[in-house]
């Protein structure tokens, strides 16, 4: 298949996640700060899982078609390939379906993803290496560390006022290349002192 990254937002939408045990539980983890609306079904629920509380429905049964009915993302994450396969198969054209075991069977990629405030980078072999992927997840981790969150909401800042500046495109362009200097990235009163200079142009 031929993946295209594509950003989702999820807030408010159904997941199903099919399967009790360590891949299940990492799938669910990933989405937790989504403000998705989780559910979780295998006959077999992990501690783990059971100790998420509130933020996840499990249901300790197993699944039926009706359970696939009106999700929007329904992850296969059980031990057993041929029932992932199944539950892949039951799902309709318009539903977005990760296979934990066999991406290829489905139609969604979940990736590692290193989140910075406003700042979302995501990581992905497409299921050739997870350990690659977790390899790469955790040097990007280090590299945008959490100072990046402050940085990016006054990046955020400056492209809204630099879009009100009364200037031609190409010098507002020449500002928003300017403040990805590193000296902006590391120095607050850098920040405080541009702000304040495009506040009076304004």
């Amino acid at each position: 298949m031929s993946y295209q990254s594509l950003m989702v937002d999820l807030k408010g939408k159904s997941i199903l996640v099919v399967g009790g045990g360590k891949v299940a539980y990492r799938k669910v983890r990933t989405m937790l700060d989504k403000e998705a609306v989780i559910t979780v079904i295998a006959p077999d629920i992990s501690e783990e899982l059971y100790a998420l509380g509130d933020t996840v429905t499990i249901l300790q049964r197993e699944v039926n078609r009706t359970d696939i009915e009106g999700q929007f993302l329904i992850v296969a994450a059980t031990s057993d390939e041929r029932v992932n396969r199944t539950i892949a198969n039951s799902c309709r054209d318009h539903q977005l379906v990760n296979v934990a075991d066999h991406t290829e069977v489905g139609n969604t990629v979940i990736p590692g993803t290193v989140k910075r405030g406003q700042l979302t980078i995501s990581v992905s072999t497409i299921g050739a290496s997870p350990k690659l992927a977790k390899r790469i997840k955790q040097h990007l981790a280090k590299e945008y560390d959490v100072s990046y969150e402050d940085y990016v909401d006054f990046l955020s800042h400056v492209r809204n006022l630099v879009k009100k500046l009364p200037v031609e495109r190409e010098v507002k362009d020449e500002l928003l290349e300017e403040v990805l200097e590193e000296r902006f990235r590391t120095s607050t009163m850098e920040r405080e002192r541009l702000i304040e200079q495009l506040r009076q142009q304004c």
